[in-house]
């Protein structure tokens, strides 16, 4: 059985649909979950996708800051299980001013 990367966000197209068939890896208390939800990449970049940490630290704002944007769906992201996701280009792109997103 295969899943898929849910995207939220109107910059969905950036960053597409990611198969993930190993489902076990995505429960929290499994052994091999860090590593797996840290090796998923973009399509399109083959970067690794970005923590809550990660964002908070490129953005320089709080962790809760980055969950209160996403409650509010102000960012982009994706959803890996129960662990949010960012895709590095899209969360770059979001940074730009809306004149020079392209």
């Amino acid at each position: 059985m295969s899943t898929h990367v849910r995207v939220a966000g109107e910059q969905a197209a950036a960053c597409p649909f990611i198969p993930f068939p190993d489902t076990e890896a995505l429960n929290p208390q499994s052994a091999g979950a860090t590593k797996a939800l840290r090796s998923l990449t973009t399509k399109h970049a083959k970067r690794p996708l970005w923590t809550v940490v990660e964002v908070a630290g490129y953005l320089s704002v709080s962790e809760r800051t980055v969950r209160d944007w996403v409650y509010r769906r102000a960012i982009p992201y994706r959803k890996v299980g129960a662990a949010l996701r960012f895709c590095p280009d899209t969360i770059e792109r979001w940074t730009l001013p809306a004149s020079e997103r392209t």
